[in-house]
């Protein structure tokens, strides 16, 4: 009886409390993010543009730290570590890159650090030490961004000097002998001068078991960031950024689907994570180290004209090995080096002619030059007594030289609310690229060459109202290209063949709103791009599916609906739910000469030249529904203690990894990949300590319902269509699953 009582009681009381609590609560505000998506530093809410951003309190919180874990937090983004552990494929919207190893092509997703270009994303997977908050600009960003943007740009912005002394230690430790040890240091400003010194160590064991050698898996990060920032006067600051990194990895362990004991006695197949190699793998280890070097002058050179120039260096060396053991029926393994050296000069300016008027004006260089030594031996002698060894030794020099100008007016009607934004990039690319090709130490080719030059202009058009200082809806219409290229893995005689940019224009409808006093923030996009002349790669030979041949085969259209709610109730209770829906279809897929699809080629294919076979094609890593919902609650505060909790789920439906993985391609299913979800957690205690000091000490968990997934899949044993090796369709698949979950704990010391 009074048991009743008192749970009804407690019933009655709970919405009242709930309802006080909330009517308590107007200091509770949604924080604002300061971006520079546009070049200026504007309101997140006020830029017209989908964007999203993560701030370093963001990070900390869900633990963010490398892409892999921006992906996971971003639902418009997906990517797999394929076929290296510390190389990045990324995709937005849909689009990117199938093969980031070759030098003779770019991606559709910019990577950038404070506004700098990074051109290759080998070693990208590195810890995001040091940074002050993450900006992810969805859709083609051609005209401030140039080329290779089709997907979007992802820009990293470093955490300046302050010019006060400051100290920051962070150490984790956690499953699989993990330990990562972040040091920050602000020194004080000495005459104009101030530094910022970040060092980070990070490692931890693999979670795949190799009796032969190193385990699958396993990470080793070392490296460091030196910041300097020279108020050399009233109106001029001088910013110059170091930062130096190695790392060492093994490569993801691939399974084959198919029950290979008949042949290899006691291989497990790829029913379900395996933690062990099923025998000795000699594996070595991934090795790259990168120096990147940063210049950024700004000079306010009056009330209304700023101007910056932006000089950029990097160099990167890149060691990868993979042992694919017997995951494609005969043992495989792989050698990689890539060497990469590219430079970039930007000089921006930036003004305002009175309240109607805001401008950028752009000049922009960049050179790359790269190349690239690939080893790859198959062994066939398990079924026949052949080893086939091929050496492809690249070089690539790519030049881009472009000027950009973006203007918005606001007309003086409809209370200054109208906003017309124009803008258009002009570009000039060149590349270069030579190959010598070997097969068991014959030449097959030597210093075979091909030479490009491309000309292109990307408009945008943007009209944006705001209705009241919460509300406000755009219109956009832009337009972006991913530059041409060759093809490496190329039979020999055709790398003399090219293929074109490819060309998107993408047509927008956005809203950014705020509510109930800022406590809660609704932001969408609605899309539709038209992508045409898009890089297809083909397999060329009927017999050997590692020869690949890129063309210009393709046109597409992916619609798509993009929605970021963030709710703050009370000042200590904060949810964010992120959702992006893809709905991509390919138009046109032409059947290229010189491809499988080509009967000249493959006599076997029931195709023409010409024919459309879009049903044998999908676009890759394109997930048709992906979400983050993320809670994070303050409480059990006292006079030196809060305590924090974060809880982060994530989900991504079945995507496919290969785009000859249409509706008319048999058995396509083992090239897909099963939608997952995981669910990550972290609690955090503060204390404060004497003279402002805090000390932290917080649990996590990532995966912590330890769910089973698969992060990349290749099909294996057939084709899109038949070949004198089979029928129609696969009969296999090689996969690599994630890792399981991991646990582990942060000591950090603020000073």
């Amino acid at each position: 009886m009074n048991n009743s009582l008192g749970m009804g009681l407690r019933r009655a009381v709970l919405p009242l409390a709930i309802l006080s609590a909330i009517a308590g609560s107007a200091q509770a505000q949604i924080e604002e993010v300061v971006v520079t998506a546009q070049k200026r530093s504007e309101n997140l809410q006020e830029t017209p543009i989908a964007i999203s951003a993560l701030t370093s309190n963001d990070m900390e919180k869900r633990g963010i730290l490398d892409y892999d874990d921006i992906v996971k937090s971003m639902p418009t983004l997906s990517q797999t570590p394929y076929p290296s552990s510390d190389l990045l494929i990324l995709y937005m919207r849909g689009q990117g890159v199938s093969d980031p190893m070759q030098v003779t092509s770019d991606g559709s997703v910019g990577l950038y650090i404070d506004g700098l270009y990074i051109s290759r994303p080998q070693g990208a997977l590195f810890d995001l030490a040091g940074l002050e908050r993450v900006e992810v600009l969805r859709g083609p960003q051609g005209t401030l961004y140039g080329r290779n943007t089709t997907g979007g740009a992802v820009n990293l912005i470093t955490a300046k000097p302050t010019g006060e002394f400051g100290f920051k230690q962070s150490l984790s430790f956690g499953s699989r002998d993990y330990f990562r040890s972040l040091t920050t240091v602000d020194l004080p400003e000495v005459g104009d001068v101030a530094a910022k010194l970040t060092v980070m160590k990070r490692n931890q064991d693999g979670y795949v078991k190799n009796s032969g050698g190193a385990d699958y898996g396993l990470n080793d990060q070392l490296g460091g960031r030196l910041a300097l920032r020279w108020d050399a006067s009233d109106d001029l600051t001088v910013d110059y950024s170091m930062e130096t990194g190695t790392l060492e990895s093994t490569p993801v362990y691939y399974q084959s689907t198919d029950d290979l004991s008949f042949l290899y006695p006691g291989y497990i197949n790829a029913s379900k994570p395996t933690g062990k190699t099923y025998r000795p793998i000699d594996l070595k280890r991934t090795e790259s180290d990168f120096e990147g070097h940063g210049l950024t002058l700004t000079w306010e050179a009056s009330d209304s004209l700023t101007i910056k120039s932006l000089t950029g260096y990097r160099e990167l060396n890149f060691d990868a090995y993979q042992n694919y053991a017997e995951a494609f029926f005969v043992p495989a393994h792989s050698y990689d080096q890539v060497e990469n050296r590219q430079f970039s000069q930007e000089l921006q300016f930036i003004g305002d002619i009175g309240n109607e008027l805001e401008y950028i004006v752009g000049l922009y260089y960049f050179k790359e030059t790269s190349d690239h030594y690939q080893n790859y031996v198959t062994d066939l002698r398990p079924v026949g007594d052949i080893l086939v060894d091929k050496d492809r030794d690249v070089t690539s020099t790519a030049k881009s030289q472009a000027i950009y100008s973006q203007v918005t007016w606001t007309p003086p009607v409809l209370d200054n609310r109208l906003e017309l934004t124009l803008g258009g990039r002009y570009t000039e690319d060149e590349r270069d690229a030579s190959r010598d090709f070997l097969v068991n130490g014959y030449p097959l080719e030597i210093n075979a060459r091909n030479d490009q030059s491309f000309y292109r202009f990307d408009p945008s058009f943007t009209a944006n109202f705001i209705w009241n200082d919460e509300l406000s809806t755009y219109a956009k219409v832009s337009t972006g290209y991913k530059a041409g290229g060759s093809s490496e893995g190329s039979a020999p005689g055709n790398f003399v063949q090219t293929f074109d940019p490819e060309e998107v224009t993408t047509y927008e409808l956005g809203l950014k709103s705020e509510w109930w006093d800022r406590r809660l923030r609704v932001n969408t996009a609605l899309f539709y791009s038209e992508f045409t002349d898009m890089q297809l790669a083909f397999v060329s030979d009927p017999y050997d599916q590692s020869v690949i041949q890129s063309y210009n085969a393709g046109e597409a259209t992916v619609k798509g609906a993009e929605l970021s709610v963030i709710l703050m109730p009370t000042p200590d209770l904060m949810f964010q739910f992120d959702y992006a829906y893809l709905d991509p279809e390919f138009d046109k897929v032409i059947t290229s000469a010189g491809s499988i699809f080509d009967p000249a080629m493959n006599p076997l294919s029931p195709y023409q030249v010409g024919d459309n076979i879009k049903d044998l094609f999908v676009l890759p890593y394109a997930p048709q529904d992906s979400l983050s919902l993320t809670a994070d609650y303050s409480f059990w505060r006292t006079g030196s203690m809060e305590a924090n909790a974060t809880l982060n789920y994530t989900f991504q439906s079945k995507v496919y990894d290969s785009a000859p993985a249409g509706p008319g391609v048999p058995n396509r299913h083992f090239y897909s990949r099963p939608s997952y979800g995981l669910l990550d957690a972290r609690i955090g205690f503060v204390f404060d300590l004497p003279r402002g000091n805090t000390a932290t000490v917080a649990l996590w968990g990532r995966n912590v319902l330890d769910k089973e997934y698969r992060m990349q899949v290749t099909g294996s044993g057939g084709a899109a269509v038949p070949t004198p090796l089979g029928p129609a369709g696969f009969t296999s698949a090689a996969e690599t699953w994630a890792e399981p979950a991991t646990y582990g704990i942060d000591l950090i010391y603020e000073y």
